[in-house]
């Protein structure tokens, strides 16, 4: 028996890796989620502080010309600057020059810079700082930006404020957050393990147990077996035994009287002298002993060799014909009338032409024994039947005899049954096991006084289902 399923093994590395990739995708996912949310959230927070810081000081004077005061400049950037992270600001006019900046010497490309063109038009922007430009150095850039926020006085925008920031402060949130995330997916993920592993658990404790107790059936199923086997091949070995046992019976009690009569013949033959009629007598009853003898132990031999068919194209008609040829003398000894059908086509049939013509001779036997003197016996084939797959063709045998008893007519294929002194019993056990063998029929009707008709069909195509 082939040993059980492993199913909490493969359950709990599946679900493991299963639960581990889903939790890493999540935590993922989540820290991703959170940082942009803190870094948009940042951004919101940056603007709306440097805007209002900005506007405190800008005075009612135009933009040139209140940047251009270093108090207000002064205290502007100081607003700014003090703001966790930053460490550089540049205040670009709308021209685009730069009114003031933290690397001296630079310009503004406002030209190509729409982040500047956005903040102009109100909105602002945030770029990623460029390597080369990054103040700090192992700076991560993520958290390394320039913010161009709009300065508004009411409805229009006096400039642009660049902010570069570096928020070691934003990133030690985001770092935490994440590992939080991390955590509390992986806290999560050994749960719901856990709680996949003790539901799996009983299950596979319960298939186990099943696989064992069906273990321990097959043991016990092939044991029987093992013992059904024995029993059958014991029972086999007394069946045999008996049917040798009856055979030795029939063959001797079969032989005595034919073996008795020859005897006895021949020592008439021996001890008297015969006038030549009676000398002829003499020689016919012998030869018709040695007969029954012949036919006896062909009945025997039939019975008890193994039948191996040759399937081939035969006609039913020929066979018959063959059958009535072999028995012409036993029909002329009794002065018998046989009515065989006018020759007509007919299909012809798959079968084992000697075994057919065996069927034949058997049947034909018991209606010559069965008829007595100047009878008559008949031979008929009945219509073809069934569709083109399936045709059955008929062969009939009639006899106008004793017939058979009722009470023996459910007997009459059981092996050695039989009412006649002479008889062996087995002609028509080997007929019926010829019979099913090309799988056809054998149907018997009789009545006392009446006679018998044996009726013996035969399919017309033989095809490998019929050898299953």
């Amino acid at each position: 028996m082939t040993r059980p399923f492993p199913l909490l093994s493969i359950f709990s590395l599946a679900s493991l890796l299963a639960v581990a990739a889903l939790m890493a995708v999540m935590s993922w996912l989540l820290g991703q989620q959170l940082e942009n949310e803190l870094l948009k959230r940042d951004k919101v927070i940056t603007v709306a502080t440097v805007q209002a810081e900005v506007l405190e000081y800008l005075q009612d004077a135009p933009f040139e010309q209140t940047y251009l005061d270093p108090l207000v400049l002064r205290d502007i950037l100081h607003a700014v600057m003090v703001m966790p992270g930053s460490y550089a600001v540049e205040i670009i006019l709308p021209s685009g020059k730069v009114a003031w900046s933290a690397f001296p010497g630079e310009t503004a490309d406002t030209k190509d810079n729409p982040q500047f063109k956005k903040a102009m038009l109100g909105e602002a922007t945030i770029r990623m700082e460029d390597e080369d430009r990054l103040v700090f150095p192992n700076a991560d850039e993520r958290y390394t930006s320039a913010l161009y926020i709009p300065i508004r006085r009411g409805e229009s925008v006096e400039g642009v404020l660049e902010l570069h920031r570096n928020n070691v402060q934003l990133k030690r949130q985001v770092e935490s957050l994440q590992r939080f995330v991390w955590g509390f997916c992986a806290v999560f993920g050994l749960l719901l393990y856990t709680m996949l592993l003790l539901i799996v658990y009983p299950a596979s404790r319960i298939l186990s147990r099943q696989h064992e107790q069906l273990r321990k059936s097959a043991l016990e199923l092939a044991e029987i077996n093992q013992q059904l086997r024995n029993a059958q091949a014991q029972l086999l070995k007394q069946e045999r035994l008996s049917a040798i046992g009856e055979v030795s019976t029939t063959v001797a009690h079969g032989l005595k009287n034919p073996l008795a009569s020859l005897r006895a013949a021949m020592q008439l033959l021996t001890l008297q002298k015969l006038d030549p009629e009676e000398h002829d007598d003499l020689i016919n009853d012998m030869l018709h002993e040695t007969d029954r003898l012949t036919t006896r132990l062909n009945h025997l031999l039939n019975f008890v060799r193994p039948f191996d068919p040759y399937f081939q194209k035969v006609a039913l008609p020929e066979i018959l014909q063959k059958a009535v040829h072999s028995l012409h003398w036993q029909i002329d000894e009794r002065k018998l009338k046989l009515k065989l059908p006018t020759l007509k086509e007919l299909p012809s049939i798959e079968a084992d032409p000697v075994l057919l013509e065996e069927v034949l001779l058997i049947v034909l036997s018991n209606a010559i024994e069965a008829t007595s003197s100047g009878g008559t016996i008949e031979c008929f084939f009945e219509s073809v039947s069934g569709n083109e797959d399936s045709k059955i063709q008929t062969i009939a045998v009639q006899d106008y005899g004793e017939g058979i008893a009722a009470e023996n007519q459910e007997r009459i294929f059981e092996q050695f049954f039989t009412t006649r002194s002479r008889g062996t019993g087995l002609g028509l056990a080997i007929c019926k096991k010829i019979v099913d063998l090309h799988h056809g029929s054998i149907e018997i009707n009789s009545e006392i006084d009446k006679g018998t008709t044996v009726r013996l069909s035969f399919p017309v195509q033989h095809t490998e289902e019929n050898t299953l």
